[in-house]
């Protein structure tokens, strides 16, 4: 049987003990967003603290808009594209000890367009995240 067969025994046997385990961490899917305005085309590197610990690596969306002041160009409409060029890790307590954790990322932006068109750049992440006693997820 399949892993992900929703059938199999053993595919809910896991799924339980994966739950048991988180509630045992105290962690919790955790959405983290932000925002960056950018003019024109060029290319930048944005550092961001999440300010929760990833147990993985979480995923990233991302998203743009114009800014009010800005309007579209025929044949010049704007592109945004961000990917991770560095993850923040915590250095690992013992060397034996891997590190599988994510506190926060550098982000290489591009954008496109005319050169006074301001765009303002949506990053999220989402993935599994330790939490503090008496910290809540935030929520999206």
């Amino acid at each position: 049987m399949s892993y992900f067969d929703p059938s199999s025994t053993n595919a809910l046997d896991r799924r339980l003990a994966m739950r048991d385990r988180v509630r045992q961490i105290n962690a919790a899917i955790v959405k983290v967003a932000g925002t960056v305005q950018t003019t024109g085309s060029g290319e930048g590197l944005l550092t961001v603290d999440f300010g929760y610990t990833f147990v993985e690596k979480p995923a990233l969306s991302l998203g743009g808009e114009l800014h009010p002041t800005s309007s579209l160009v025929a044949g010049q409409y704007p592109t945004v594209s961000v990917i991770v060029s560095a993850w923040t890790q915590p250095t690992p307590v013992s060397s034996s000890i891997s590190n599988n954790y994510y506190t926060g990322a550098v982000f290489a932006i591009v954008t496109t367009g005319p050169t006074d068109q301001v765009v303002i750049v949506h990053w999220q992440v989402e993935g599994m995240a330790l939490m503090s006693p008496g910290n809540t997820p935030p929520t999206a």
